[in-house]
């Protein structure tokens, strides 16, 4: 790793200990040793630098791939919904946070804007019990709704597939479209559902290539769904995944959208998987 990067790391870990009044730190010091414990949740999994406890191993993995990341979230300007998982604890910008069986963690060992992304763990098959963090924002008189993000496989032990990015756009009735975006060894997922005023469901389910980089490697990825077109184009890394039809949905009915992401819905998991998340944006479309 290259000497400036070295020293913004360096320089990123000092004013993190001054906050955390851990103690002082040097531009020299090798900053690869600080280490935390994890807070059980009550759920059977953990949280990690959710319980004010904010600290985890710190490496260089994820700092050298940030040519493949989508710019770093810059949430003062104005914006739907956007963290970048550094300012705040994980329940302070979420409505639900929960591990379930697995963990999630603010974590400091890689990251697109430094110091933390979202670490989360799905372990094998706890299909039902998923870690997810999930807010439920008011919308009216939008067109649809544009999501970048920065997302990252560390560990894949299986073939199963799971979910990266859930979207519920909500009525005040029980009409509804559900969207979510899925993540495979080699292959992933595009699901648009609309639940119709009679109660009908149209539906699509496509397999499309996976929009996962290497493991270790960042995927800038960026879903924009047009909902007066009613087209969803998902790209990765500024490549075309998939482009196709959302199913006839009325976007001036919608009162709000829950936004969702953590690992979930495996397809026969064998074992488990950690992915990273960094520099989430949402911005609605007119």
């Amino acid at each position: 790793m290259g000497y400036d990067v070295r020293m913004r790391r360096a320089r990123a870990c000092c004013a993190l200990a001054a906050s955390l009044a851990i103690g002082g730190c040097s531009l020299l010091t090798d900053v690869g040793g600080l280490s935390g414990g994890a807070v059980a949740t009550g759920e059977g999994g953990t949280l990690g630098a959710d319980a004010e406890a904010e600290s985890s191993a710190s490496g260089d993995g994820g700092v050298d791939a940030l040519v493949e990341a989508a710019p770093s979230a810059d949430c003062t300007g104005t914006h739907f919904f956007c963290t970048d998982f550094d300012k705040k604890s994980l329940t302070e910008e979420w409505d639900v946070v929960t591990a379930g069986k697995g963990t999630l963690d603010r974590d400091m060992t890689a990251s697109v804007s430094m110091p933390f992304s979202l670490l989360v763990t799905h372990p094998e098959g706890n299909l039902a019990t998923a870690p997810i963090v999930a807010k439920t924002l008011p919308a009216s008189g939008i067109g649809g709704l544009r999501c970048r993000f920065n997302y990252r496989r560390d560990m894949v032990e299986s073939t199963g597939v799971l979910v990266v990015l859930t979207l519920d756009f909500k009525t005040s009735t029980t009409e509804h479209l559900f969207v979510e975006i899925k993540d495979g060894q080699d292959k992933g997922r595009v699901y648009l559902a609309a639940i119709q005023p009679d109660g009908g469901t149209l539906d699509d389910f496509p397999i499309v290539p996976t929009f996962s980089t290497s493991i270790g490697s960042w995927a800038a990825v960026d879903w924009n769904l047009d909902l007066r077109a009613l087209r969803s184009t998902l790209k990765s890394n500024g490549k075309l995944i998939d482009e196709g039809a959302v199913p006839a949905f009325d976007v001036a009915r919608v009162v709000s959208i829950k936004l969702t992401l953590g690992l979930g819905n495996f397809i026969a998991p064998q074992g488990p998987w950690q992915v990273r998340y960094d520099d989430f944006v949402c911005d609605t479309l007119p």
